[in-house]
């Protein structure tokens, strides 16, 4: 979700004998009384030419159903500050509609091959099934599927088929994930 400060006018500069070069001026942005769950991606910008710039607006998917209806009802409220080669500075505080974006499938655990790995190796077949808004099966829909980063980084478990596979005719898709069998001692302790 993007939020563009282009409905944001800034102030005039406090100081009109100090001149602000806008392009490439820097600010920061913050939410005002935002929800739990909702932030953005960055709090500095970087402002273009025309005094713009776009900042990530992040939304957890843990917000209620109550939460994103009333985000998508009032918007969010957020305050830019520019700051001036003098150090003045000037606010503005303004709002932004949020567009609340809904999947239109849905992907759904499917079924695996072991319950459970073992930290000494081994691996299992992961299935996942794709529905649509009324819970019919979607074939050909391209997924991508991804690990922990934390645990992909450091070699403690593999993706071994292709990450992005297309659902057959039932709307599946299949994963090999393994453990690798010449782990650590370490690597299979808990941090």
């Amino acid at each position: 979700m993007v939020i563009h400060s282009s409905l944001l006018s800034l102030p005039s500069p406090k100081n009109t004998n100090v001149s602000t070069q806008i392009n490439g001026a820097k600010a920061t942005i913050k939410l005002n009384d935002a929800f739990e769950g909702v932030s953005l991606a960055n709090e500095q910008l970087v402002l273009d030419a025309n005094g713009q710039a776009t900042v990530a607006l992040t939304i957890s998917s843990a917000l209620s159903a109550d939460e994103r209806q009333e985000l998508a009802e009032k918007g969010i409220s957020y305050t830019v500050v520019l700051t001036e080669p003098n150090r003045s500075t000037a606010t503005v505080s303004s709002s932004s509609v949020v567009i609340v974006p809904t999947a239109k499938y849905k992907i759904n655990f499917n079924e695996s091959s072991k319950k459970e790995l073992s930290s000494s190796g081994g691996s299992a077949v992961i299935s996942f099934r794709v529905n649509d808004s009324r819970g019919g099966v979607v074939e050909g829909q391209k997924v991508i599927a991804s690990l922990p980063k934390i645990l992909a980084d450091a070699g403690l478990l593999t993706l071994e088929n292709n990450s992005e596979q297309t659902t057959n005719a039932k709307g599946e898709v299949s994963y090999t994930v393994r453990v690798p069998n010449n782990l650590t001692v370490s690597q299979k302790s808990p941090a």
